[in-house]
Order: C-alpha cells, then sequence, then structure tokens
C-alpha cells in the first residue's frame, strides 16, 4: 500500500470516528438521558478496577514466584518449537535460485510450524548480468526493476510471470514435481 493511500486511509478513519464523537456529545447535550452515560460508566469501571489493583499489597515472593513461572514456561516452549523444527531436506538446501522471466531469482527456506511445511522467504529477483539483487523503482505511472550497478531497467514488472507469488507458485511446483 501506498503512502499516501495510507495517509488518506488514516485521515478518514479518524475523521470518522471524531465526527462520531462530536455528534455523540451534541445529541447527549440535546436529549435529557445521555447514552455517553453507559460509556462513562464502562470507563469508571475498568479505572476503578486498575486502581484496585495497583492499590493491592504485593509480597516479593509472589513478584518471584510469577517470574520464575514465566521464565519456565519460555524455556519449555522454546525447547518445544527447537524440537519440532525438521531438519532442511537435501533438495531444499540446494534448491535456493533459479532463473524465470528476465531475473534470477533467490530466497531462503523457512520453517512455518503453523503450516507443517518448508516455505519461501526473502525472495529477491537479481541481475543476470551482475547477481545483485535489483531495486523496484515506481511511480504512479510504471513500476520497474533496475540493477544498481549496470543500470539496467527491466519494465513492467506487472505481467503475470513477474509478480512473487507467481515465481513462489513455480518454485514449489518445481519442488513438488522434482524439476530443481
Amino acid at each position: 500500500m501506498s503512502e499516501i493511500s495510507k495517509t488518506n486511509w488514516l485521515k478518514g478513519t479518524s475523521g470518522t470516528i471524531i465526527l462520531g464523537l462530536i455528534t455523540s456529545f451534541i445529541y447527549d447535550f440535546v436529549k435529557e438521558k445521555p447514552i455517553l452515560s453507559t460509556i462513562s460508566s464502562i470507563f469508571k469501571s475498568i479505572w476503578n478496577f486498575i486502581y484496585q489493583i495497583l492499590d493491592t499489597e504485593l509480597k516479593i515472593w509472589w513478584i518471584l514466584l510469577v517470574v520464575i513461572v514465566i521464565k519456565i514456561f519460555q524455556k519449555v516452549s522454546k525447547e518445544y518449537s527447537k524440537s519440532k523444527k525438521p531438519s532442511l531436506p537435501d533438495n531444499l538446501k540446494n534448491y535456493v535460485k533459479d532463473d524465470f522471466t528476465n531475473w534470477n531469482w533467490k530466497w531462503e527456506w523457512n520453517w512455518d510450524g503453523d503450516k507443517n511445511k518448508w516455505v519461501i522467504k526473502s525472495l529477491w529477483p537479481y541481475c543476470k548480468k551482475c547477481d545483485i539483487k535489483l531495486l523496484i523503482k515506481s511511480s504512479v505511472y510504471d513500476s520497474a526493476m533496475e540493477c544498481p550497478k549496470c543500470k539496467t531497467r527491466f519494465e513492467s514488472i506487472h505481467r503475470e510471470t513477474d509478480d512473487y507469488d507467481g515465481v513462489k507458485a513455480v518454485i514449489y511446483d518445481n519442488v513438488e514435481k522434482n524439476r530443481m
């Protein structure tokens, strides 16, 4: 998402929120039974709850016990996640670059525990002449890749085969069909 659309989205969202609050205050001011009294009582209840927690006398052994339990939980979860990660298969160890469309592509493999499989990480196009990571040069009207060394410019990166998802799909297909 471009910076312009992020700012427009932020302005629109914050403007809507502010306008909603202002209209609620005006409505409450005009009516006898304010709507915001419910919201006000919710905030007061939350504040009272936080105040009661902060006002409680703490014993040092409580704090130490909580810290020790947290540390034990972190260590156990770290060891568990280490034990679940399989080692990278040999066919993936060697398959970290390939040639698609106008560029050489390089990537790394990363274990995704949620999907329970190896996924592509840090996919990036490299110049065929210099073997240097290409830079994305984009404007409102077009996008292109440019080599910082030889200044070769590759126009029209929006073709089907030049997008990252398409390249990932081809890489996964090559792995699946053993065409590496």
